[in-house]
């Protein structure tokens, strides 16, 4: 997978991040999936690419409940460094009232999934997450 996209995912559920990975693997999606079990790891991520001068993740998917730094305050973070205007960020959560989340960083209410019930579903979104990457892509939010 030399060619593939590098995503963070931000999840704090090792089952859900888990089935994540496994959901971009039965896509047939290119992801390397690298995951951050919350805010505060997620920032240490993105800090050590920029000092190591690496390019950092090409996609950023958050979840909205997470300890130590939650989903909200890694959003504010992220959509505030100039660093991180390009990298398309997705909120995915279980969660369908904290769509206001996506408002204090300029993000499209096509920017928020829903975690589904069952795997086959979460293969469905996994594509549509693919889909608002690459439309996000060709409008990123610094632009």
């Amino acid at each position: 997978m030399t060619d593939a996209l590098h995503i963070l995912l931000v999840e704090d559920n090792p089952g859900d991040a888990w089935l994540f990975r496994e959901a971009v693997r039965r896509s047939g999606l290119e992801y390397e999936v690298t995951v951050a079990p919350d805010g505060e790891q997620a920032m240490a991520v993105l800090q050590a690419s920029r000092s190591e001068g690496t390019s950092g993740p090409d996609f950023i998917v958050v979840d909205v409940n997470l300890p130590r730094m939650n989903g909200r305050e890694l959003l504010t973070e992220i959509c505030t460094d100039p660093d991180w205007d390009a990298v398309p960020v997705a909120v995915l959560t279980s969660s369908d009232r904290d769509r206001d989340i996506l408002r204090p960083c300029g993000l499209p209410d096509d920017a928020y999934f829903l975690k589904p019930h069952g795997f086959s579903r979460l293969v469905d979104v996994v594509r549509n997450l693919e889909g608002y990457r690459r439309r996000a892509v060709e409008h990123p939010r610094g632009a």
